[in-house]
């Protein structure tokens, strides 16, 4: 299963913040702004991949999706 993530840039941002509270804000903006433009060449969603949207969703929620997911799938596959 193939399980790609992403949230909007603001949310990523203050993700980031919380994880790094020694950078500043410009520093901030360019190691994203750096790192978005590393992965949007070389990080795409497969076409087979389910997408996640985790912009609303706090981490427990993301791995809950994850395990529903799975579990979707696995019931599937066993039909």
């Amino acid at each position: 299963m193939k399980i790609y993530l992403s949230a909007e840039a603001m949310t990523r941002a203050r993700r980031r913040q919380a994880e790094r509270p020694d950078i500043g804000g410009d520093a901030l903006a360019t190691d994203l702004r750096l790192r978005d433009e590393s992965d949007a060449v070389r990080m795409r969603p497969a076409s087979d991949a389910e997408q996640i949207d985790t912009t609303q969703l706090e981490v427990d929620d993301v791995v809950t999706r994850i395990v529903q997911l799975v579990q979707e799938r696995l019931a599937a596959s066993q039909r």
